[in-house]
């Protein structure tokens, strides 16, 4: 309330406290929004996002992408594009995420617009979910696939996926990341 009557006007002026608050809501320094620092690209990088409270901070990165993309792939990037409570299985995780499922190569296991919680750091064993991490498409953003696990043979990934099944394969040059996707006995922390 206080911000947008400051910036309709009806409040001409700002204490040092509201600005704090607001600098630290955006993750900038207060000197950012006084103009008094250019927030360069470095500080920009440096900056991390803050969840919006403690019960809700594991974050979503990750949308949609077009579909020029194979096989249901979504953009993962640095962005944060929502926040969600931490279930316990990912009770002390680092590094832990979720995405939201998009296209239906993995029906019915996993339908769009379905989050699933993902732990990077737990081993994979064949018919594991798996959120697999390609930049196969040399842009400066990765893609993402949801598959299950099957292993890896002669320098190549290979998954399965449910609809339409089917075997996929990835170059083990591409892929630049394998996180586990967790069962939901493992969400309830079973």
């Amino acid at each position: 309330t206080f911000l947008r009557d400051f910036l309709q006007g009806r409040s001409r002026s700002m204490q040092a406290d509201n600005l704090a608050k607001i600098a630290r809501t955006l993750n900038r320094p207060a000197a950012w929004l006084t103009g008094e620092s250019d927030d360069s690209a470095s500080s920009r990088r440096a900056a991390a996002p803050v969840p919006p409270d403690a019960a809700r901070d594991i974050p979503v990165y990750g949308t949609a992408a077009g579909a020029a993309l194979r096989g249901g792939a979504f953009v993962i990037s640095d962005n944060v594009i929502d926040w969600v409570a931490r279930v316990p299985g990912l009770r002390g995780a680092r590094d832990a995420y979720a995405l939201y499922v998009v296209g239906s190569s993995m029906e019915p296991r996993y339908r769009a617009g379905e989050i699933v919680f993902v732990h990077p750091h737990r081993p994979l064993r064949p018919g594991d979910i798996c959120i697999v991490q390609t930049d196969e498409f040399g842009k400066d953003e990765l893609q993402g696939y949801i598959k299950e696990f099957v292993g890896w043979t002669d320098g190549t990934l290979v998954t399965r996926q449910y609809n339409k099944e089917a075997k996929v394969e990835f170059r083990r040059k591409v892929v630049t990341a394998l996180h586990r996707v967790l069962t939901p006995n493992e969400i309830v922390g079973v």
